[in-house]
């Protein structure tokens, strides 16, 4: 009696840490794809970033070359500029 009573007890805990594992890896498979998906998310973010710096890069140098051209422009030298 005593061993058939170990051995339900026993299958119970297979059955329940088996159950626990079942229910564990659609949980860690859900967490990998959410972290898969914040990473992408962060690349994005980070080129984002990168192409934003760029085009206030390129909108400073344009800016600075029209400046320059209209100091040219303001000196002494307007016939240059007439066509």
């Amino acid at each position: 009696m005593r061993s058939a009573l170990k051995l339900y007890e026993l299958a119970l805990v297979c059955f329940g840490t088996l159950r626990l594992q079942t229910k564990k890896k659609p949980r860690l498979e859900l967490q990998r794809q959410k972290d898969m998906i914040f990473n992408a998310i962060e690349t994005i973010y980070e080129r984002c970033a990168a192409i934003k710096a760029q085009i206030k890069k390129e909108q400073d140098l344009e800016a600075t070359v029209e400046e320059m051209t209209n100091r040219i422009k303001d000196r002494s030298f307007p016939f240059l500029f007439c066509f």
